[in-house]
């Protein structure tokens, strides 16, 4: 008898400890998904923005199980009430999320609290499965609320662990993982209901109450209560939190022939296009010919001047100049949020504030000399702005498919259809593309949002690929050449180091204006978005919606008209606009139809300008292969590198020097390639779908534990639904 007294004790405590561990389970993985559906990782910018969202939604999972702990044992109607109310806060912070997308740290802390209500209707449902005389185990308020916050801190911090180390992506697979080892607990727990019970009725005694409301049979079936509210928690809670979730939007792609024709419009025959990382207008051109650590020259007294720091009465006293003598250009708060808490609705004046000390800053010739050298010997623009006031991940993406599903650095999921982009309209139309990484193998960076494009794709290629073909004259007639991704770290994108992007930038510019290509290329450089950096110029709309920060673009072509600047209103659809103009190609959405061309910086009738390198034997530190490391690199400044002597003697041009143009595929009545863009994802990746899994085996839990208890014959063989033996004490009145 001792035995078996031991036995059912250890089984007992077995069965404690198990459901513990699966109540704290699902309250955390109830506090993930809350924050998942309800949009929270969709405004989570900069990391520094991370351990907010991460309190709220500690916070909540601790806080919040605290109401149905204490209550659950007097009334069932309470936990109803409680679960619906958590319900009722997470959509709350859904819809907040959609319609106010803009958020502060502090904001981002109570709407990830809000987002965790969640673990309320958790909570509740555990709260009336212990006191249902079928429950495997007894609790009390107290194991209750310690079982949710144990967990929901836990798998809080696990998960974002994890959705950080992910870089943001893939986050819908990892709470699946979480509902896999969920699903284990219930069938765990439901063996260790049909073992408890078996061995209580080996040892002839009976379990002791579970709560002051379990004085009924063990066979009792349960309350009316339980089936109505998971009937209306798993039939209403998807839909409800369906208001404060973005779902992709559907519709057709429509495709118009592809008609290749005989020539380019232009004499541009190759196409290269550059997009280093993170920098506004007026952290690169900000002063822009004139520079304190430039000695005065007649050449820079005679530049073109851009619409910068020095258009203003005066340099705001808020901003100072990177100091002489370092490239470190700083990093500014980035993020959504961020953004739009900086430009303040067009006021220009939240920078300091919101993406802090860095943002208010602005580079001289000192660090970017070679840029303002291809801005004085070539054309620049001071009316590019990014498409969205947001970070890389939207801003690439627009320069690949003229749209974003994501608004932030988040994802994938959602994924683009690849015949939505810029790769599927140039391979219809027989025009060879090419798209080059250091290695390719190491990551391929936003063309993961691609469906069916892998490192593996055949027109991706490592950089060795592109100087050998640069060489040999062989490039693609469009080209992406990129500074980020594939194992580069933050080596070559100019952030904060602008020395090694400078010096990559040189060695790429440098290979193709001595490529036998030269007389028919043109170089578009850019950066993907503002990065948090002052500019003073408020973002425009286009379509209806506003645009990014404004950025440099630089356009370096034997065609390129010397020293002009171009204030025509362009964004990154305005490369994809002009290949679709130069290879007579349908425009590839609406958002390209509508984006400016940038055709007035080029002087198409003049006869091709012979290079100007910028070599190594003037001083620049040209480095002599890719890849290369800059520890080895002894630069003090880059300042006496500026200005070059001119090509063309200013009073021998031909044209003015600054100028624009409205020109537009949709004003040339250019038919469209991608008639309405949406995203996809899978099934399984959707906020609502693992909402429902999360309910659904919340649901199963109660009805598995009490078949598992019933299905046990009591001692003596008889049937399940027999009454209890004579020797089981009964409760008295």
């Amino acid at each position: 008898m001792a035995g078996s007294k031991g036995a059912t004790s250890s089984t007992r405590r077995g069965a404690r400890i198990l459901a513990g561990v699966t109540f704290g389970f699902f309250s955390g993985l109830s506090v993930i998904v809350g924050a998942y559906a309800a949009g929270d990782l969709s405004l989570l910018g900069d990391f520094s923005q991370a351990p907010y969202l991460i309190l709220g939604l500690v916070l909540g999972g601790v806080v919040l199980p605290v109401l149905p702990a204490v209550t659950f044992h007097r009334r069932r109607l309470y936990g109803a009430i409680w679960a619906v109310t958590g319900l009722a806060i997470t959509v709350a912070a859904g819809v907040w999320n959609t319609l106010d997308p803009v958020t502060t740290n502090l904001e981002f802390a109570f709407r990830g609290f809000l987002s965790a209500g969640l673990v309320l209707w958790v909570t509740s449902l555990w709260g009336i499965l212990c006191t249902s005389p079928w429950s495997p185990v007894e609790t009390s308020p107290r194991k209750l609320w310690a079982a949710a916050s144990i967990g929901s801190t836990a798998l809080v911090l696990l998960g974002s662990v994890l959705y950080i180390a992910q870089n943001y992506a893939y986050f819908p697979e990892t709470i699946l993982l979480f509902e896999g080892i969920a699903a284990v607990f219930v069938v765990a727990l439901s063996l260790c209901a049909r073992r408890k019970d078996a061995v209580v009725r080996e040892s002839g005694k009976s379990d002791p109450p579970l709560s002051r409301t379990s004085a009924a049979s063990p066979t009792q079936t349960p309350g009316i209560v339980l089936p109505i509210l998971l009937v209306l928690l798993i039939g209403l809670s998807p839909g409800a939190l369906s208001v404060g979730t973005a779902l992709p939007h559907t519709g057709d792609n429509v495709h118009i022939a592809m008609k290749p024709s005989g020539s380019p419009a232009t004499p541009i025959r190759h196409v290269v296009m550059v997009m280093l990382e993170n920098h506004a207008f007026d952290n690169i051109f900000g002063i822009y010919p004139s520079d304190p650590q430039t000695a005065s020259s007649g050449i820079a007294n005679n530049l073109s001047r851009p619409l910068n720091l020095l258009s203003l009465p005066s340099i705001p006293s808020f901003l100072s100049p990177v100091s002489n003598r370092t490239f470190d250009a700083g990093g500014p708060i980035e993020g959504y949020s961020a953004y739009h808490l900086d430009v303040d609705g067009g006021k220009m004046d939240g920078f300091l504030q919101n993406s802090g000390p860095a943002a208010v800053t602005y580079l001289t010739s000192s660090q970017v000399a070679p840029e303002w050298d291809w801005a004085e010997e070539y054309a620049i623009g001071d009316n590019y702005f990014a498409p969205m006031l947001s970070e890389t991940n939207p801003n690439r993406l627009y320069s690949y498919c003229g749209f974003s599903p994501v608004i932030n650095d988040y994802g994938p999921p959602p994924e683009i259809p690849y015949d939505q982009c810029i790769f599927s309209e140039l391979g219809a139309a027989n025009v060879s593309f090419g798209y080059y990484l250091q290695d390719p193998s190491a990551g391929i960076g936003d063309l993961s949002y691609l469906t069916g494009v892998s490192s593996g794709t055949s027109w991706i290629h490592p950089y060795t690929d592109f100087f050998a073909q640069a060489s040999a004259g062989t490039l693609p007639s469009v080209t992406w050449m990129q500074p980020v991704d594939g194992g580069v770290g933050a080596s070559y994108d100019q952030l904060p180091d602008t020395l090694g992007g400078t010096m990559w930038l040189l060695r790429v510019v440098d290979s193709l204006m001595q490529s036998p290509d030269w007389n028919s290329t043109a170089i578009f450089i850019t950066y993907d978005e503002g990065g948090g950096f002052y500019d003073q110029v408020a973002p425009p709309t286009l379509d209806g919606e506003p645009l990014g920060q404004r950025i440099p673009f630089i356009v370096i072509s034997p065609f390129a008209k010397e020293n002009y600047v171009s204030h025509t209103l362009l964004n990154h659809g305005s490369m994809l606009a002009f290949i679709d103009y130069n290879w007579h190609l349908p425009a590839l959405n609406g958002f390209v139809a509508d984006s400016g061309l940038p055709l007035d910086f080029f002087d198409f009738g003049a006869a091709p300008r012979s290079p100007v390198i910028l070599s190594s034997a003037e001083g620049f530190p040209v480095p002599p292969s890719v890849p290369f490391s800059t520890q080895g690199t002894h630069v003090a400044s880059l300042s006496g590198l500026f200005p070059q002597p001119l090509q063309i003697p200013i009073s021998d041009l031909s044209y003015a020097r600054q100028g624009l143009t409205n020109q537009t595929l949709a004003g040339m009545g250019v038919s469209l390639y991608v008639t309405t863009n949406f995203a996809t994802s899978a099934f399984y990746e959707s906020p609502l779908t693992l909402v429902l899994v999360l309910e659904v085996e919340l649901g199963v839990i109660p009805f598995l534990v009490f078949r598992a208890r019933r299905a046990v014959p009591p001692q003596g063989g008889a049937p399940p639904n027999a009454s209890p033996p004579p020797s089981e004490p009964k409760e008295k009145a």
